[in-house]
């Protein structure tokens, strides 16, 4: 179908993209019906809402930030652009399950979702976010924002719901919120247009250099299942272990990140039975010189790959360490485009460079904003077009997920694949002075056959 014309009085600006954009704008014209890229995040609040500053004050928030009122087009012209509308209400939509009994009422809620889910976003039409609030009892909902993610990366929501927030509480009291200044994201496109292309080559072709492309986990190949029938399994790390990988962190002088990241090659090195592991990673894009960087809506993520390499008598702690010092290496580098990258690697476009990607999430979500909304709990659903997808979100409780395309993976294999990992944690904690070749077993199932049976176990999938 071709793209309805929109009449110029409506247009505030034409931008370009990004190239993590037109990734994502491609994938979308690939499978235009698939939830790739599709985000949904929900919250619970605890107060009694006022549904008027609720709806005013994201109407705001659509007014302050361009990239919620963008649409796409790509017909009949040599480079994709976003449109910004000069105005857009936000589509928005109130559900009342007060009536529904407790039994029922986290089904209802789940269904509503799942419904919005099937809802897709059409990019040439909009609009590309929406919000939804569910009533459970008179001083308890759930907010649920959904959006595309195209217009904006994760770092961009804590931006929103700070702002979102702020402007309730002065529509609450009959006061007009204070703009906040802010530069556009139509500056970060021209900052990174602007960049130098050959530092980040000879970075890059120095990094992939030697590398042998190979699967790192065998497909299980499903055959009864749809194509693109994404499914996660999550699990909510012990406190208690949270602390403790908080105490190793410290000792040894690297971020939290820093260790799952460690981890997360460790295990597919063991699955892969290779002492050389690629896999794919997220960054806010945030880490230049551009002036107020860290405060502009819109998607300035990236996809970059991370490189964990082992020797013989390797420990974990080393693998920890030289990933931290990576991270300080790469940071001048981490805007240059997946594309670019994969063609420093001589790898054809058409083939993957990874095919894992984590998520560790890190952007400015602040439970603790004082105010009348109380936000007490978070939880979100992304999809993307890797097949199996690890995301860690770090708030008040740290959730893993694994996000899975359940064509390529039988669920009890994640399940394993889950508690591998919880178990490589614990035995940081426990042992980082371990080496790689000397891990033996990491569930406890797996601990108590070795111990009784000295059983190895064959960590390929």
């Amino acid at each position: 179908m071709a793209h309805r014309p929109i009449h110029k009085s409506k247009v505030e600006d034409v931008v370009g993209l990004t190239p993590m954009q037109e990734g994502m704008l491609y994938h979308y014209l690939r499978n235009p019906g698939d939830d790739q890229f599709f985000e949904q995040f929900s919250y619970t609040l605890k107060s009694k809402l006022d549904l008027s500053a609720w709806m005013q004050a994201w109407n705001w928030i659509i007014r302050q930030n361009a990239m919620l009122r963008t649409v796409f087009r790509w017909e009949k012209i040599q480079n994709p652009v976003q449109i910004v509308l000069r105005e857009r209400l936000i589509s928005a939509s109130v559900h009342d399950l007060t009536f529904v009994g407790e039994d029922e009422k986290e089904t209802a809620l789940q269904g509503i979702k799942q419904s919005d889910l099937a809802e897709r976003f059409d990019l040439a039409e909009g609009p590309l976010f929406r919000t939804a609030v569910i009533k459970l009892e008179e001083e308890k909902y759930v907010m649920m924002v959904s959006h595309h993610h195209i217009i904006f990366d994760g770092w961009s929501n804590g931006i929103i719901l700070g702002e979102f927030i702020q402007a309730y509480e002065a529509f609450r009291s009959s006061v007009v919120p204070e703009a906040a200044a802010k530069p556009d994201f139509k500056d970060y496109i021209d900052w990174l247009r602007e960049k130098d292309k050959h530092g980040p080559e000879q970075y890059w072709r120095s990094y992939l250099q030697g590398y042998e492309f190979r699967p790192t986990l065998r497909k299980d190949n499903v055959l009864h299942i749809e194509p693109s029938s994404k499914a996660c399994a999550s699990l909510t790390l012990p406190k208690s272990l949270v602390h403790e990988l908080e105490a190793v962190s410290q000792e040894i002088g690297v971020t939290v990140s820093s260790i799952y990241t460690s981890a997360w090659g460790v295990l597919l090195q063991l699955y892969s039975k290779r002492s050389d592991v690629l896999f794919g990673t997220t960054v806010s894009g945030r880490s230049g010189d551009l002036r107020e960087v860290e405060r502009i809506v819109g998607m300035l993520m990236n996809t970059i790959p991370v490189r964990i390499r082992a020797q013989s008598e390797t420990t974990l702690k080393d693998i920890i360490l030289d990933t931290q010092q990576a991270v300080y290496k790469r940071q001048e580098y981490e805007t240059t485009p997946l594309v670019d990258i994969q063609s420093y690697s001589k790898r054809k476009s058409t083939e993957e460079l990874f095919d894992t990607l984590l998520v560790i999430e890190n952007y400015p979500l602040d439970f603790s904003i004082h105010g009348e909304l109380q936000l007490t709990s978070f939880d979100g659903y992304s999809a993307t077009n890797y097949s199996l997808l690890l995301a860690i979100n770090p708030f008040e409780e740290t959730t893993i997920h694994f996000i899975y395309d359940q064509q390529n993976y039988e669920a009890d294999t994640i399940e394993l694949l889950q508690a591998r990992y919880v178990g490589l944690l614990k035995l940081i904690t426990a042992n980082s002075e371990c080496p790689v070749q000397h891990i033996e077993a990491l569930t406890e199932a797996e601990k108590k056959f070795h111990e009784v049976w000295n059983i190895d176990f064959n960590y390929e999938l």
